[in-house]
């Protein structure tokens, strides 16, 4: 095996022993899951059997502690009870996650259980080693370099683990530990801004807080417009639609803005669609430019909305968006406006169900948009852009420490 780049020591300095490595099947127990079907059949309200579920596992750290659903004692034959210290280990949905049990249950089939009985791992430790892209990378190996949508017995059993001392994985999983509750601060924090500016929006487009001038005087009582009155709305429409022929590779062709470029109300570049600059010529009409809106317009992400503040390169879009540009009011003001509680609810009733969710740009042209002053927009307007500001700050500290997680566990896992 590799040595790996990132070592702990003792307290007094000196080296730990060199990792041994072995075939991970060699030192647990592996079992699939069971699931007595049909499932209803067995389920009660009552005393029974944690019912362990994917759903029970947290967002974050690595204890299931509780469960939704209890089994009746009848479902037991055709399950697998799991003990407290046991770890399981997802093999679809959110897949290969493993997760410590705090308390007694019963797997389905889409949980693997890995038992420690040598008590060669400290359970933590294991949790950070099984979810590293070292071990994915051995999945994707011994199935043969396929993608992997599930995992099993075999495969899991197959991989070859690392095992440092106790006291060693011990330390190891301390660090990594502090590192996730760093992560999970930050993405709190994140969230409780996203909050509060879901929360500063409402107060200021039911007009519950106004601004004022700078002398103190109050701004003219708002106006009632329509987005087809203060935008231009563009789509690419079918004879101009593209086909898989029309995709390149970056450096021959522009971007196509697709609804996942569209990231907490703005566009994104972090993963791009290119198609030849041949079909963006011919669509001039939908060339993109900065201070546009993005509106998905068709699909399951129907009514997300994105406000183009930079573009870092040629930009068209495909036939999932709506291009939207402004030229009544100040661009992001009409972007933020869009996504009212009261424009949300109003995208919701105009777009026709089905099995492809779908708004018509005719439709959407009525939404009503609330009209301050030019002055009082633009003071909105500066005023959410501190917290998206904010906001970008703390992804960005989340994302370093994300990264950083991340890099240890390489230099580790080699």
């Amino acid at each position: 095996m590799a040595e790996p780049k990132v070592r702990f020591k003792r307290d007094d300095g000196s080296s730990y022993p060199s990792w041994d490595s072995a075939t991970f099947g060699d030192t647990v127990i592996i079992e699939r899951g069971g699931s007595p079907r049909p499932i209803e059949k067995y389920l009660t309200d009552g005393d029974g059997y944690n019912w362990v579920k994917i759903g029970d596992a947290p967002q974050n750290g690595n204890y299931i502690t509780e469960t939704a659903q209890k089994i009746i004692p009848e479902g037991l034959k055709k399950t697998r009870q799991v003990f407290v210290g046991d770890l399981v280990l997802s093999n679809s949905m959110s897949f290969g996650r493993p997760y410590i049990m705090g308390i007694d249950g019963c797997i389905h089939d889409g949980w693997l259980l890995i038992r420690n009985d040598q008590g060669l791992y400290d359970l933590t430790y294991l949790c950070f080693l099984l979810s590293s892209d070292f071990m994915f990378r051995q999945y994707k190996s011994l199935a043969g370099g396929s993608a992997v949508s599930n995992l099993n017995k075999d495969l899991v059993a197959g991989t070859t683990v690392f095992i440092p001392s106790l006291e060693e994985q011990q330390k190891i999983a301390d660090f990594l530990s502090t590192v996730d509750e760093v992560i999970s601060t930050s993405e709190a924090e994140v969230k409780n801004l996203k909050t509060q500016k879901k929360a500063v929006m409402k107060k200021i487009f039911s007009q519950e807080v106004r601004f004022k001038r700078e002398d103190g005087s109050d701004f003219p009582d708002w106006e009632e417009s329509t987005l087809g009155d203060l935008a231009y709305l563009r789509g690419r429409i079918g004879f101009r639609g593209y086909t898989r022929d029309d995709l390149v590779e970056k450096g021959n062709g522009v971007i196509s803005l697709s609804p996942s470029n569209i990231v907490d109300g703005f566009s994104t570049y972090s993963s791009n669609t290119y198609i030849s600059f041949f079909k963006y010529d011919e669509s001039p009409e939908i060339k993109v430019s900065v201070n546009d809106i993005l509106f998905t317009k068709t699909g399951s992400t129907v009514g997300k909305i994105g406000y183009v503040k930079e573009l870092p390169e040629a930009a068209t879009i495909n036939p999932q968006i709506a291009l939207i540009t402004v030229n009544g009011c100040d661009p992001y003001y009409l972007c933020l406006a869009m996504q009212s509680d009261n424009n949300v609810a109003f995208v919701r009733e105009i777009t026709v169900g089905g099995a492809i969710p779908t708004l018509s740009q005719e439709e959407l042209k009525k939404m009503s948009i609330p009209l301050p002053s030019k002055d009082e927009q633009s003071l909105i307007a500066d005023f959410l852009s501190d917290f998206d500001e904010a906001i970008a700050a703390a992804k960005k500290e989340l994302e370093l420490w994300k990264e950083l997680k991340k890099g240890l566990l390489q230099q580790m896992f080699v």
